[in-house]
């Protein structure tokens, strides 16, 4: 046995932990035995697809971010430039594949639960009503505060709004738009929307450029659906980096990419 020049014996480092490797391999820092390595584990390893696919969520919103910062295109990858991001058909993808069992097992979970978690908030925005403001005579301290229903409905009446219905879906959709310094607000009211699926919010500008707004679960009751025990619709918010007069229109689609509302910001919806 040897001994370093203090006299503590030498002893074998532990080999470093598969599961420490995700962002890294998600940016595409590994070597290449270090990313079949990593590749061998996630097969195996549903803790780390579902943190992986969770790294990958962010690449839309840092491929946004690089686009604003340099004139050059974004790679077709979905890498973001200077990330060293691999390759489609590279390591990553062959991943994916081998994980892809998993990561829908895992996306089924999360899709339930969300749509269970909107549910509430629709009925706690039924029974509670829509607080706008203090009425005449109220003592705020005895009030509670709103619901997160509740504040999405105040902020979907303040807004100026336009609205589609497309006749192939039937999916109903309008959204409230205000003004702000980093850009607008938005909160998307929509309705006759079946499940179960998952969708997203996409503001588009004038460029061409996209920027998701918002993303959620519909379970299987759906939302709006008139006639039956849910006809109260969703309301869902969130913000996009572009000014009103810089958005062409918005899309409604579920993450597999059917589109089921394209709402142009052309003429303002009256009297919602």
């Amino acid at each position: 046995m040897t001994g370093d020049p203090l006299g503590t014996p030498d002893t074998p480092a532990p080999p470093p932990s598969p599961h420490t490797d995700v962002g890294a391999y998600a940016l595409g820092l590994l070597t290449d035995a270090e990313a079949s390595r990593f590749e061998d584990h996630l097969a195996g390893c549903t803790r780390c697809a579902e943190e992986l696919e969770a790294d990958l969520g962010l690449r839309p919103l840092l491929q946004e971010v690089a686009s604003c910062a340099s004139s050059g295109p974004v790679p077709s990858s979905g890498g973001v430039p200077g990330t060293g991001a691999q390759e489609a058909g590279g390591p990553l993808d062959r991943a994916l594949a081998a994980a892809a069992s998993e990561r829908r097992r895992a996306r089924r979970r999360r899709h339930a639960l969300a749509g269970a978690v909107a549910a509430v908030l629709l009925a706690a925005g039924a029974l509670g009503g829509v607080a706008v403001g203090p009425l005449a005579g109220d003592d705020d301290a005895d009030r509670p505060p709103p619901t997160t229903a509740e504040a999405a409905r105040a902020a979907f009446a303040q807004g100026e709004k336009f609205s589609d219905q497309d006749p192939s879906t039937s999916v109903e959709a309008t959204v409230s738009l205000q003004e702000r310094p980093w850009g607008t607000h938005v909160t998307l009211r929509i309705g006759n929307l079946t499940g179960p699926r998952a969708c997203d919010l996409v503001a588009v500008g004038g460029d061409g450029g996209r920027q998701t707004v918002a993303t959620w679960s519909v379970p299987g009751y759906g939302y709006g659906i008139e006639g039956t025990a849910y006809e109260e619709p969703l309301y869902v918010a969130g913000g996009a980096g572009l000014t009103p007069d810089r958005i062409d229109h918005f899309e409604v689609r579920t993450l597999e990419g059917e589109k089921l509302a394209a709402i142009r910001m052309e003429t303002p919806a009256e009297g919602l």
